[in-house]
């Protein structure tokens, strides 16, 4: 992710809080990449917890990162359709850049982020737009928007440590707005 779009994030997040409550407002992002975001976060004194694939936040880097900033993190598979966390853990929901790289189907961990977020709540969710203007002119001059074919099989290498980085599905804002709406997501 971008520095700018990590800046745009935090910026929105706070813009849609409640300054006075910062310290009690409960923040889960999924999927925090190198945790730029939840940082940021929790250096602005939110609570902050993280969940990610346990291949990613066995680094110790990443670990000593969130140890310093009092960032909670805990291993968590989405394809288990099960998060870690009680009904209604947290205020604000963070997934910024993961959507598109679960290669199952969403709506099960969707209904998952509505029980832990708190009624009312914050849900922030970025991914690339499908019907971008590059994807359209790749679409005219006969080329795949998808990632190539060389990515499935060394994703399907045993030898290779591909966990993710594949966009298996790429959706458009109505797609987005369709499907959170569906799963009990009221949007503004």
């Amino acid at each position: 992710r971008s520095i700018v779009r990590c800046a745009q994030t935090v910026f929105d997040v706070v813009s849609h809080t409640d300054p006075v409550n910062r310290r009690k407002t409960r923040i889960l992002e999924v999927g925090p990449f190198l945790g730029n975001v939840s940082v940021a976060l929790a250096r602005l004194d939110f609570q902050v917890t993280v969940i990610d694939l346990g291949e990613f936040l066995s680094c110790e880097r990443l670990q000593r990162l969130f140890d310093q900033n009092e960032v909670k993190y805990s291993a968590c598979n989405l394809r288990d359709y099960s998060l870690p966390f009680e009904d209604e853990s947290f205020d604000v929901v963070v997934m910024c850049a993961t959507i598109e790289h679960l290669n199952f189907n969403p709506l099960p961990m969707i209904k998952e982020l509505n029980r832990v977020m708190e009624a009312g709540g914050l849900l922030y969710v970025t991914c690339p737009n499908l019907i971008k203007y590059d994807n359209r002119m790749a679409l005219l001059s006969g080329k795949s928007i998808h990632n190539s074919i060389d990515d499935f099989f060394a994703q399907y290498d045993p030898t290779n440590n591909m966990i993710a980085g594949l966009h298996w599905r790429e959706y458009t804002a109505s797609e987005l707005r369709e499907m959170f709406e569906r799963m009990g997501f009221s949007i503004n």
